[in-house]
Formats: structure tokens, sequence, C-alpha cells
């Protein structure tokens, strides 16, 4: 999945099978990485908090895949939001939680 069109066949009909509506979620993964996830070929495009790919997942917060992968990557990106406006029912909140943090927005349970 070179090619930012490819990715977004891709990730289209899996956006919108999970109920996100897909003009948000474009312009998410837009603003994410820009639709392109590698910076040069073979390196997979990160930023300095190490989040890498097509919508900058950290490997840190989601240890379970290698984030290499662009298809995993924008899968998860999907699941990942999705969860969060479910969790909060709106996208201003689950777009906060994407980039902060489900417990920054929505808090985290007491002990």
């Amino acid at each position: 999945m070179a090619d930012p069109a490819d990715a977004k066949l891709y990730a289209r009909p899996k956006a919108e099978a999970a109920g996100l509506w897909w003009p948000t979620f474009e312009k998410q993964i837009q603003q994410e990485s820009g639709w392109e996830h590698w910076s040069s070929p073979g390196v997979v495009k990160a930023s300095l908090t190490g989040s890498m790919g097509l919508g900058q997942l950290n490997s840190h917060f989601y240890p379970e895949s290698d984030w290499r992968d662009p298809y995993t990557n924008i899968s998860k990106s999907i699941e990942v939001m999705a969860g969060y406006l479910k969790r909060f029912g709106s996208y201003r909140k689950a777009l906060a939680s994407y980039n902060w943090g489900g417990g920054n927005v929505g808090g985290y349970p007491k002990p």
C-alpha cells in the first residue's frame, strides 16, 4: 500500500462498517500522516514520540501488533477510533481521545 489512494480504498469500507463517518475519518488520517505510511522506501513514517504509520499509532500503547504493516496500522486505527466514538458518543471527544488518550478525556477508574 504505497499509494494514498490505495490506502483510502482499503480503509473506507472498513471505517464505514465500523460505524465511522468517512469524511471525518479521512480528515483524521490526513492530519495524522497525510495518508502516507512510508517516509521513504522501507522506512515507516514516525513521529518523535514513536507513533507510526498511517494512523500514527504508538506501539507503547498498542503493543499487540506490528504497526509497520500499513493494513494492520489502518485497521487498528479504525478499531481504536470506533471504540472511542462508542465510548464517548461524540467525534470531538473521540478525536481528543485518539490523540491524548481516553483516560485523559474521560477520566481514569478509581482504584
